[in-house]
């Protein structure tokens, strides 16, 4: 029931982000430090201003890990640093972990629902395309991840993301406000 609930939730921020004018989707690589494990993640961005974005998040990580899971979640982050090259925000991050090869677990108290609160550091390109980097430290459990990938900005006016002179013009930006 509780899967239900987080995939309608996941959803429901999805469908309203295609409708927002600034948005973005994206996928991206996982490797978390603790358990050497391996994952994939998909994420929507949504842009409310210049500063603040707030992301939607599914992460799995595979089969083959010492640790089999996925995570869906909400993210907030906040730029603290905007260049013309790249943006480094800070991040809060909370979501539904279910933890699929609980019962293969050392620990006492394993459960296969959780909740995951993370906070972290990330770096982003600037152009319609952007790279992205995160490193992340889960308070409830510890552990360290980082994540790697590429967001696609929709409805931006320079697909190139680059400038036609060398003013900042709004004209010229993405509409994800840089």
């Amino acid at each position: 029931m509780m899967r239900i609930i987080c995939l309608l939730g996941f959803m429901l921020v999805l469908k309203s982000a295609m409708l927002a004018q600034n948005f973005g989707l994206g996928a991206s690589g996982l490797y978390n430090f603790q358990t050497e494990s391996v994952g994939a993640g998909i994420r929507g961005t949504i842009f409310p201003n210049r500063t603040v974005s707030i992301s939607p998040q599914v992460s799995y990580f595979f089969p083959f890990n010492k640790v089999h899971e996925y995570t869906a979640g909400l993210a907030l982050e906040v730029k603290f640093v905007r260049t013309r090259l790249f943006n480094i925000y800070g991040l809060a991050h909370g979501g539904y972990n279910r933890w699929i090869s609980y019962d293969a677990s050392a620990l006492p108290n394993a459960e296969p629902s959780n909740w995951n609160f993370e906070g972290g550091i990330g770096v982003s390109g600037v152009k319609c395309l952007r790279w992205f980097a995160e490193y992340r430290y889960n308070i409830r459990f510890r552990e360290t991840h980082a994540n790697a990938g590429l967001l696609y900005i929709f409805g931006c006016n320079n697909k190139s993301g680059t400038f036609k002179s060398k003013s900042r013009s709004k004209a010229n930006d993405c509409p994800a406000f840089r």
